[in-house]
This record gives C-alpha cells, structure tokens and sequence, in this order.
C-alpha cells in the first residue's frame, strides 16, 4: 500500500510540474540555458528541439484546461510565438549568410586568383577565413534569438507568481487564474504581440522569397536548411 501510494505521489508531482511548468522557475533556468548553449554550441536543431518540448508540455496543460485540441494548438502556438519567430528569424539569417559569404568568397577568390603564385594555398587560406568570419557572424545574430529568450525569462523570474498559494492569482487547483482564458482568442493584442507576429511572418517571406532575391534555386536552399538543422554537424 506504501509503495503504491508513493507511486501516485510521484505521478501527482509530475503531474503538477507539467501543468505548472511556466510558473516554474527552474524549468525557466532550464529552458532558457538548453536553448542559449545547444543553439549557439551545437546547431539550431536543439533550438527547435526545445522549443517544441516547450510545445508539447504547453499543449498538455492547456488541454486540460480547455479539453479542445485545436484550441489547445492555438493556444499553445500563440504563447510561444516569440520562439517560433526567432526559429524563422534564425533559419532565415543563416540562408542569407551563406548566400551573402558564398558570393563574397568567391569574388574575392577569382580577384586572387589572378594574382602570381596565388594558387590552391591561397584559396585555402581564403575559405578558412570566410569560413572563420561567418562564424562569427552567423553566431552573434543567431543568438539575438537567445538574448531575448534571456529577456523573456527575465520578466517571468520576476513576476512572483512561481508557486505561491498566498499569491491572489494563484487558484486553488493550482493555476494561474489570469491564464485560465484562451489567449490566442484574445482580441487584445499588445505590441510585443504584434511585434512578434510580424517579425515571424517577415521571416517566412524571406525564406519564401529567397530564390527570388538571392538566384539560387529552391532544392539549394532547402539544402542549406537541412545543413542547419543537423543534430550534430560534422563542418
């Protein structure tokens, strides 16, 4: 009987942590730190990979608020539409980067090329240091994604709503009484709202458009994605 009562325990406390999770200060810490490091160490495969862990944890909480799968969806879509956007913004930012140190290299490559003894060596050199500076690059805009993230967690660390029974806004089931609408069918948008609406559907047109704007065609850029969303890059 103790065994057993244990063992509901532990599905109760997970229970909780799931559906409490962004009241949760150290699933904050968490998120934020998992999507900081792999995105900028690794690749931006964990970058989405954590967010859409943060996806599916929000779509069990909202499900059981809401018992509606497709308003689940929505809602869950809505409160992560800052890292939706930045995901965008990021796979964006690095198809243009390649396109922009492609075209560059390569200009400059044939102007050395006519140069005497420019040979195979200089050419080398040549890739190293674009390879060098666009990585620079790629990772200084590619964690303006994280910075934000950083933000973000900032304001909700300080918010003092973090489980806390003494807390007005804390309800008795143990939710926040000011989530319990559907915040995807508010009408009241704030700019931060808008801002991050925007800055997504701007990033989409770009990667849409990119064969238009950058002459390369679909199947390449589609490469390029595939290249930045390896798990474990080997370049």
């Amino acid at each position: 009987m103790t065994a057993e009562t244990n063992q509901t325990g532990k599905w109760e406390r997970l229970r909780e942590a799931v559906l409490n999770h962004d009241e949760s200060r150290k699933f904050s810490i968490a998120y934020i730190l998992a999507a900081v490091v792999l995105s900028i160490v690794i690749s931006l495969f964990w970058l989405v990979a954590v967010v859409a862990v943060h996806f599916a944890l929000d779509m069990v909480k909202n499900y059981h608020d809401t018992s509606s799968l497709v308003q689940s969806t929505k809602d869950s879509a809505y409160a992560l539409k800052l890292d939706i956007s930045f995901i965008f913004f990021a796979l964006a930012a690095s198809v243009y980067l390649n396109v922009m140190f492609g075209v560059a290299g390569v200009a400059r490559s044939a102007r050395l090329s006519r140069l005497p003894r420019a040979g195979t060596q200089v050419s080398q050199a040549l890739g190293e240091e674009a390879l060098g500076f666009q990585r620079v690059i790629k990772g200084v805009m590619m964690s303006a994604d994280d910075v934000a993230q950083c933000a973000k967690g900032a304001a909700r660390l300080k918010s003092g709503i973090n489980f806390n029974p003494e807390n007005p806004l804390y309800s008795a089931t143990g939710f926040v009484a000011e989530a319990q609408h559907n915040p995807s069918s508010d009408c009241r948008r704030s700019k931060g709202d808008i801002a991050s609406i925007l800055l997504g559907v701007i990033c989409i047109g770009l990667l849409i458009l990119a064969p238009v704007l950058t002459g390369i065609d679909y199947l390449s850029i589609l490469e390029m994605l595939a290249d930045e969303l390896q798990p474990f890059p080997t370049g």
